[in-house]
Protein backbone atom coordinates (compact mmCIF):
# COMPACT_ATOMS: atom_id res chain seq x y z
CA UNK A 1 0.00 0.00 0.00
CA UNK A 2 3.67 -6.65 0.96
CA UNK A 3 2.59 -9.89 1.98
CA UNK A 4 2.74 -12.52 -0.87
CA UNK A 5 -0.63 -15.31 -0.66
CA UNK A 6 -1.54 -17.90 -2.76
CA UNK A 7 -4.19 -16.48 -5.29
CA UNK A 8 -6.14 -19.24 -4.85
CA UNK A 9 -6.38 -18.73 -0.65
CA UNK A 10 -7.73 -15.15 -0.59
CA UNK A 11 -8.52 -12.17 -2.95
CA UNK A 12 -9.59 -12.43 -6.37
CA UNK A 13 -9.69 -16.05 -7.84
CA UNK A 14 -9.29 -15.73 -11.71
CA UNK A 15 -11.93 -18.73 -12.31
CA UNK A 16 -14.21 -21.12 -9.88
CA UNK A 17 -12.35 -24.54 -8.21
CA UNK A 18 -15.55 -26.07 -7.68
CA UNK A 19 -18.92 -25.44 -9.41
CA UNK A 20 -20.83 -25.02 -5.28
CA UNK A 21 -17.94 -21.79 -4.63
CA UNK A 22 -19.41 -18.22 -4.42
CA UNK A 23 -18.22 -16.27 -7.12
CA UNK A 24 -19.26 -12.86 -8.55
CA UNK A 25 -20.14 -12.53 -13.08
CA UNK A 26 -19.67 -8.61 -14.29
CA UNK A 27 -21.56 -8.05 -17.13
CA UNK A 28 -20.48 -5.01 -18.90
CA UNK A 29 -22.63 -2.70 -21.60
CA UNK A 30 -20.03 -0.78 -23.19
CA UNK A 31 -20.57 0.65 -26.57
CA UNK A 32 -17.47 0.88 -28.90
CA UNK A 33 -15.59 -2.23 -27.54
CA UNK A 34 -15.33 -5.07 -29.83
CA UNK A 35 -13.44 -8.17 -29.19
CA UNK A 36 -9.80 -6.81 -29.58
CA UNK A 37 -10.10 -5.06 -26.73
CA UNK A 38 -8.22 -5.67 -23.20
CA UNK A 39 -10.55 -6.10 -20.25
CA UNK A 40 -9.13 -6.83 -16.87
CA UNK A 41 -10.02 -6.56 -13.29
CA UNK A 42 -7.37 -5.09 -10.67
CA UNK A 43 -7.95 -5.53 -7.19
CA UNK A 44 -7.31 -1.87 -5.69
CA UNK A 45 -8.35 -2.46 -1.77
CA UNK A 46 -5.03 -2.00 0.24
CA UNK A 47 -7.25 -3.86 3.10
CA UNK A 48 -7.09 -7.16 1.30
CA UNK A 49 -4.04 -9.23 1.41
CA UNK A 50 -4.16 -9.67 -2.52
CA UNK A 51 -4.52 -6.20 -3.60
CA UNK A 52 -3.05 -5.22 -7.04
CA UNK A 53 -4.13 -9.35 -8.49
CA UNK A 54 -5.28 -8.98 -11.82
CA UNK A 55 -8.13 -11.45 -13.49
CA UNK A 56 -8.86 -11.05 -17.19
CA UNK A 57 -11.86 -10.26 -18.96
CA UNK A 58 -13.29 -11.52 -22.01
CA UNK A 59 -14.42 -8.49 -24.13
CA UNK A 60 -17.04 -8.76 -26.89
CA UNK A 61 -18.90 -6.19 -28.80
CA UNK A 62 -20.33 -3.35 -27.09
CA UNK A 63 -19.57 -5.21 -23.78
CA UNK A 64 -17.48 -7.88 -21.84
CA UNK A 65 -17.93 -10.22 -19.13
CA UNK A 66 -15.66 -10.94 -15.98
CA UNK A 67 -15.77 -14.12 -13.20
CA UNK A 68 -14.14 -14.74 -10.29
CA UNK A 69 -14.97 -14.47 -6.06
CA UNK A 70 -13.59 -12.48 -3.53
CA UNK A 71 -12.96 -13.10 0.29
CA UNK A 72 -14.80 -9.99 1.18
CA UNK A 73 -16.37 -7.01 -0.79
CA UNK A 74 -13.62 -5.49 -2.57
CA UNK A 75 -12.88 -1.88 -4.23
CA UNK A 76 -11.41 -3.17 -7.70
CA UNK A 77 -11.18 -1.22 -10.96
CA UNK A 78 -12.02 -2.65 -14.08
CA UNK A 79 -9.59 -1.71 -17.05
CA UNK A 80 -10.52 -1.50 -20.54
CA UNK A 81 -7.84 -0.66 -23.49
CA UNK A 82 -7.99 -0.38 -27.15
CA UNK A 83 -4.30 -1.49 -27.73
CA UNK A 84 -4.35 1.03 -30.76
CA UNK A 85 -1.61 3.39 -30.56
CA UNK A 86 -0.66 6.10 -27.70
CA UNK A 87 -4.35 4.62 -26.16
CA UNK A 88 -4.56 5.15 -22.60
CA UNK A 89 -6.62 2.98 -19.90
CA UNK A 90 -10.29 3.42 -19.07
CA UNK A 91 -11.22 2.82 -15.63
CA UNK A 92 -14.74 1.52 -13.71
CA UNK A 93 -14.74 1.67 -10.15
CA UNK A 94 -16.75 -0.53 -8.66
CA UNK A 95 -17.15 -3.00 -5.34
CA UNK A 96 -17.01 -6.52 -5.99
CA UNK A 97 -18.97 -8.81 -4.10
CA UNK A 98 -19.98 -12.55 -4.75
CA UNK A 99 -23.33 -11.83 -6.67
CA UNK A 100 -23.81 -10.90 -10.49
CA UNK A 101 -22.86 -7.34 -11.20
CA UNK A 102 -24.35 -5.29 -14.52
CA UNK A 103 -22.63 -2.57 -15.44
CA UNK A 104 -23.45 -0.26 -18.44
CA UNK A 105 -22.23 3.40 -20.20
CA UNK A 106 -23.13 5.15 -23.05
CA UNK A 107 -19.92 5.00 -24.86
CA UNK A 108 -16.39 3.86 -23.96
CA UNK A 109 -14.70 7.06 -24.59
CA UNK A 110 -17.72 8.80 -21.94
CA UNK A 111 -15.41 6.68 -19.11
CA UNK A 112 -12.95 8.06 -16.93
CA UNK A 113 -8.85 7.52 -18.07
CA UNK A 114 -6.66 6.01 -16.17
CA UNK A 115 -4.53 9.24 -15.67
CA UNK A 116 -6.27 12.36 -15.33
CA UNK A 117 -5.15 16.18 -14.57
CA UNK A 118 -7.66 18.28 -12.79
CA UNK A 119 -10.94 17.41 -12.13
CA UNK A 120 -12.76 16.35 -15.41
CA UNK A 121 -12.20 12.33 -14.91
CA UNK A 122 -14.03 12.07 -11.60
CA UNK A 123 -16.94 14.16 -13.43
CA UNK A 124 -16.26 11.10 -16.33
CA UNK A 125 -16.54 8.77 -13.24
CA UNK A 126 -20.64 9.42 -12.79
CA UNK A 127 -21.03 8.56 -16.37
CA UNK A 128 -21.18 4.89 -15.22
CA UNK A 129 -24.30 2.98 -13.86
CA UNK A 130 -23.40 0.23 -11.84
CA UNK A 131 -26.18 -2.29 -10.22
CA UNK A 132 -24.41 -4.29 -7.42
CA UNK A 133 -25.08 -4.84 -3.49
CA UNK A 134 -24.93 -3.13 -0.58
CA UNK A 135 -20.99 -2.80 -0.89
CA UNK A 136 -21.42 -0.56 -3.88
CA UNK A 137 -24.06 1.60 -2.58
CA UNK A 138 -22.26 2.37 0.36
CA UNK A 139 -19.26 3.40 -1.98
CA UNK A 140 -21.59 5.69 -4.38
CA UNK A 141 -22.16 7.29 -1.03
CA UNK A 142 -18.59 7.73 -0.06
CA UNK A 143 -17.67 8.63 -3.92
CA UNK A 144 -20.68 11.25 -3.72
CA UNK A 145 -19.54 12.73 0.18
CA UNK A 146 -15.83 13.37 -1.07
CA UNK A 147 -16.68 14.89 -4.76
CA UNK A 148 -16.77 18.13 -4.22
CA UNK A 149 -12.87 17.32 -1.95
CA UNK A 150 -11.55 15.29 -4.05
CA UNK A 151 -12.52 17.84 -6.97
CA UNK A 152 -10.80 20.76 -4.87
CA UNK A 153 -7.75 18.74 -4.09
CA UNK A 154 -7.52 17.69 -7.97
CA UNK A 155 -7.73 21.21 -9.53
CA UNK A 156 -5.40 22.69 -6.46
CA UNK A 157 -2.85 19.86 -7.81
CA UNK A 158 -3.71 20.74 -11.39
CA UNK A 159 -2.64 24.38 -10.43
CA UNK A 160 0.49 23.77 -8.67
CA UNK A 161 1.96 21.21 -10.96
CA UNK A 162 0.89 21.17 -14.37
CA UNK A 163 -0.30 24.89 -15.02
CA UNK A 164 2.21 26.30 -17.16
CA UNK A 165 0.32 28.49 -18.88
CA UNK A 166 2.12 31.54 -17.34
CA UNK A 167 5.88 31.45 -15.33
CA UNK A 168 4.87 31.05 -11.79
CA UNK A 169 6.55 33.74 -9.29
CA UNK A 170 7.89 32.60 -5.91
CA UNK A 171 5.17 34.64 -4.32
CA UNK A 172 2.41 32.46 -6.74
CA UNK A 173 4.03 29.08 -6.46
CA UNK A 174 3.97 29.79 -2.60
CA UNK A 175 0.62 30.56 -2.71
CA UNK A 176 -0.35 27.64 -4.51
CA UNK A 177 1.20 25.42 -2.54
CA UNK A 178 -0.45 26.56 0.75
CA UNK A 179 -4.10 25.84 -1.63
CA UNK A 180 -2.73 22.49 -2.51
CA UNK A 181 -1.79 21.68 1.29
CA UNK A 182 -4.96 22.82 2.61
CA UNK A 183 -7.35 21.26 -0.18
CA UNK A 184 -5.75 18.25 1.64
CA UNK A 185 -6.31 18.71 4.70
CA UNK A 186 -9.73 19.43 4.05
CA UNK A 187 -9.68 15.82 2.14
CA UNK A 188 -8.56 14.14 4.63
CA UNK A 189 -10.48 15.65 7.29
CA UNK A 190 -13.94 14.59 5.35
CA UNK A 191 -12.79 11.57 4.42
CA UNK A 192 -11.82 10.70 8.12
CA UNK A 193 -15.51 12.34 9.27
CA UNK A 194 -17.32 9.42 6.96
CA UNK A 195 -15.24 6.84 8.32
CA UNK A 196 -16.46 7.60 11.78
CA UNK A 197 -19.79 8.28 10.60
CA UNK A 198 -20.19 5.19 8.76
CA UNK A 199 -17.09 2.90 10.59
CA UNK A 200 -19.09 -0.61 9.31
CA UNK A 201 -19.37 0.32 5.61
CA UNK A 202 -17.38 -1.66 3.65
CA UNK A 203 -15.12 1.32 2.04
CA UNK A 204 -15.23 2.75 5.22
CA UNK A 205 -13.47 -0.34 7.19
CA UNK A 206 -10.77 -0.27 4.00
CA UNK A 207 -9.87 2.71 5.17
CA UNK A 208 -9.11 2.18 8.22
CA UNK A 209 -6.80 -0.81 7.47
CA UNK A 210 -5.25 2.11 5.20
CA UNK A 211 -4.64 4.73 8.17
CA UNK A 212 -3.98 2.13 10.94
CA UNK A 213 -0.75 0.82 9.02
CA UNK A 214 0.84 4.30 10.09
CA UNK A 215 2.69 3.82 12.68
CA UNK A 216 2.48 6.25 16.12
CA UNK A 217 -1.18 7.79 15.20
CA UNK A 218 -3.62 6.16 17.90
CA UNK A 219 -3.23 5.21 21.43
CA UNK A 220 -4.80 2.22 22.82
CA UNK A 221 -7.28 3.33 23.92
CA UNK A 222 -8.67 4.91 20.63
CA UNK A 223 -7.60 1.93 18.69
CA UNK A 224 -10.11 0.07 21.38
CA UNK A 225 -12.76 2.56 20.42
CA UNK A 226 -12.03 2.04 16.49
CA UNK A 227 -12.48 -1.94 16.84
CA UNK A 228 -16.16 -0.92 18.69
CA UNK A 229 -17.01 0.65 15.49
CA UNK A 230 -15.92 -1.21 12.76
CA UNK A 231 -16.51 -4.52 14.40
CA UNK A 232 -19.77 -4.16 13.08
CA UNK A 233 -19.09 -5.03 9.64
CA UNK A 234 -21.03 -7.79 7.93
CA UNK A 235 -17.77 -9.41 6.12
CA UNK A 236 -15.77 -12.11 8.53
CA UNK A 237 -12.95 -12.24 6.55
CA UNK A 238 -13.07 -8.03 6.65
CA UNK A 239 -13.55 -8.30 10.55
CA UNK A 240 -10.65 -10.73 10.65
CA UNK A 241 -8.31 -8.42 8.81
CA UNK A 242 -9.13 -5.22 10.76
CA UNK A 243 -8.28 -7.38 13.99
CA UNK A 244 -5.20 -7.87 12.77
CA UNK A 245 -4.11 -4.67 11.86
CA UNK A 246 -5.48 -3.12 14.92
CA UNK A 247 -3.07 -5.61 16.97
CA UNK A 248 0.10 -4.50 14.53
CA UNK A 249 -0.86 -1.16 15.63
CA UNK A 250 -0.68 -1.69 19.29
CA UNK A 251 3.43 -2.29 18.80
CA UNK A 252 3.46 1.33 18.01
CA UNK A 253 1.42 3.48 19.30
CA UNK A 254 0.87 7.02 19.53
CA UNK A 255 2.86 8.55 23.27
CA UNK A 256 5.29 5.46 23.75
CA UNK A 257 8.77 6.22 24.39
CA UNK A 258 11.12 6.32 21.52
CA UNK A 259 13.76 3.70 20.46
CA UNK A 260 17.80 4.96 20.93
CA UNK A 261 19.71 4.09 18.06
CA UNK A 262 23.20 4.85 16.85
CA UNK A 263 24.42 7.15 13.92
CA UNK A 264 27.48 9.08 12.67
CA UNK A 265 28.25 12.70 12.59
CA UNK A 266 30.02 13.96 9.10
CA UNK A 267 33.53 13.40 11.64
CA UNK A 268 32.77 9.97 11.73
CA UNK A 269 31.59 9.86 15.40
CA UNK A 270 29.25 7.89 16.71
CA UNK A 271 26.38 9.04 18.47
CA UNK A 272 23.07 7.74 20.07
CA UNK A 273 19.72 9.88 19.50
CA UNK A 274 19.46 10.00 23.59
CA UNK A 275 22.39 12.22 22.96
CA UNK A 276 20.04 14.58 21.74
CA UNK A 277 17.26 14.57 24.54
CA UNK A 278 16.44 16.81 26.69
CA UNK A 279 14.74 18.44 29.23
CA UNK A 280 12.52 20.97 27.82
CA UNK A 281 12.65 20.58 24.46
CA UNK A 282 11.02 18.60 21.35
CA UNK A 283 13.57 16.45 19.52
CA UNK A 284 12.21 15.86 15.74
CA UNK A 285 13.89 12.82 13.77
CA UNK A 286 13.92 13.40 10.20
CA UNK A 287 14.74 10.44 8.43
CA UNK A 288 15.78 11.37 4.61
CA UNK A 289 18.60 10.45 1.47
CA UNK A 290 20.35 12.73 -0.54
CA UNK A 291 18.60 11.19 -3.63
CA UNK A 292 14.62 11.23 -2.69
CA UNK A 293 13.13 14.08 -4.15
CA UNK A 294 10.48 14.77 -1.38
CA UNK A 295 13.12 14.62 1.42
CA UNK A 296 14.53 17.93 -0.55
CA UNK A 297 11.67 19.29 -1.10
CA UNK A 298 10.83 18.93 2.98
CA UNK A 299 13.66 20.86 3.75
CA UNK A 300 12.51 24.52 3.59
CA UNK A 301 9.91 23.53 5.82
CA UNK A 302 12.61 21.65 8.28
CA UNK A 303 14.38 24.79 8.22
CA UNK A 304 11.17 27.07 8.61
CA UNK A 305 11.07 25.05 12.24
CA UNK A 306 14.72 25.28 12.86
CA UNK A 307 14.39 29.17 12.58
CA UNK A 308 11.60 29.30 14.25
CA UNK A 309 12.03 27.15 17.51
CA UNK A 310 15.46 27.09 18.15
CA UNK A 311 16.57 25.60 21.48
CA UNK A 312 13.17 24.53 22.07
CA UNK A 313 13.36 22.11 19.44
CA UNK A 314 16.06 19.50 18.43
CA UNK A 315 16.56 18.49 14.88
CA UNK A 316 18.52 15.53 14.15
CA UNK A 317 18.48 14.61 10.09
CA UNK A 318 19.50 11.51 10.11
CA UNK A 319 20.37 9.92 6.26
CA UNK A 320 20.00 6.62 5.12
CA UNK A 321 22.56 7.46 1.89
CA UNK A 322 24.47 4.38 1.60
CA UNK A 323 27.19 6.41 -0.07
CA UNK A 324 29.16 8.63 2.55
CA UNK A 325 30.12 11.19 -0.72
CA UNK A 326 26.61 11.26 -2.14
CA UNK A 327 25.69 12.12 1.44
CA UNK A 328 28.30 15.05 2.01
CA UNK A 329 27.23 16.55 -1.36
CA UNK A 330 23.51 16.84 -0.17
CA UNK A 331 24.44 18.56 3.12
CA UNK A 332 26.61 21.02 0.93
CA UNK A 333 23.87 21.95 -1.50
CA UNK A 334 21.38 22.16 1.32
CA UNK A 335 23.43 23.93 4.09
CA UNK A 336 21.21 22.45 6.87
CA UNK A 337 22.44 24.31 9.93
CA UNK A 338 21.04 21.43 12.15
CA UNK A 339 22.19 18.07 13.72
CA UNK A 340 23.57 15.79 10.90
CA UNK A 341 23.80 12.16 11.14
CA UNK A 342 23.70 9.29 8.78
CA UNK A 343 23.14 5.31 9.88
CA UNK A 344 25.41 2.65 8.46
CA UNK A 345 23.57 0.54 6.34
CA UNK A 346 24.01 -2.54 8.77
CA UNK A 347 21.95 -0.37 11.51
CA UNK A 348 18.98 0.67 9.34
CA UNK A 349 16.76 -2.70 9.45
CA UNK A 350 16.68 -2.47 13.26
CA UNK A 351 15.99 1.35 12.94
CA UNK A 352 12.61 0.92 10.12
CA UNK A 353 11.47 -1.99 12.48
CA UNK A 354 11.55 -0.05 15.75
CA UNK A 355 9.98 2.89 14.14
CA UNK A 356 8.00 0.99 11.67
CA UNK A 357 8.40 2.74 8.44
CA UNK A 358 8.97 1.99 4.91
CA UNK A 359 9.30 5.31 2.99
CA UNK A 360 10.88 8.99 3.18
CA UNK A 361 10.94 11.54 4.31
CA UNK A 362 10.01 10.40 7.89
CA UNK A 363 10.05 12.67 10.71
CA UNK A 364 9.60 11.31 14.35
CA UNK A 365 8.22 14.19 16.90
CA UNK A 366 9.63 13.29 20.00
CA UNK A 367 8.28 15.08 23.45
CA UNK A 368 10.43 16.41 26.11
CA UNK A 369 9.52 13.48 28.25
CA UNK A 370 10.87 11.23 25.41
CA UNK A 371 7.13 10.08 24.33
CA UNK A 372 6.25 9.54 20.26
CA UNK A 373 3.52 12.69 19.54
CA UNK A 374 3.55 12.41 15.69
CA UNK A 375 5.33 10.54 12.79
CA UNK A 376 5.05 10.82 9.44
CA UNK A 377 6.01 12.25 6.32
CA UNK A 378 4.61 16.19 6.13
CA UNK A 379 6.63 18.78 8.24
CA UNK A 380 3.30 20.74 8.57
CA UNK A 381 1.77 18.63 10.48
CA UNK A 382 4.95 18.55 12.97
CA UNK A 383 4.50 22.57 12.75
CA UNK A 384 0.66 22.23 13.91
CA UNK A 385 1.95 20.33 16.76
CA UNK A 386 4.34 22.66 18.39
CA UNK A 387 2.44 25.73 17.05
CA UNK A 388 -0.29 23.86 19.79
CA UNK A 389 2.11 22.77 21.94
CA UNK A 390 4.75 25.84 22.08
CA UNK A 391 2.97 28.81 20.49
CA UNK A 392 3.39 30.74 17.62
Amino acid sequence: MKRIIALSALGLLASMAVEAQESFTITGNVPGITPGYTVELVNRDAGTRDSWRKVEGKATDGGFTITGSVEMPTLCEIRIDSNSEGSMDRIIDVMVENLPIEISVAHVDSLAPSFFTGAGGLYQKRNVTVNAGEAQREYEQYFEAMFPYEEAAKQAHYNLYWDDKAKKTDEEEARLKKAYDKAGEALDSARTRFMNDYPAYHISAMQWQRVLGDPFVYTNEELDGIWSKVSANTSPARREALARVIEGARKHVRGQKYTDFSAVDPDGVEHKLSDYMGDGHYTMIDFWASWCGPCRAAIPHVRELHKKYGDRLAICAVSVDEEDAAWRKAMEQEKMDWTQLRVPREGFRDITRAYNFSGIPFMVLINPEGHIVFAGHDPVKVSAILSEALGE
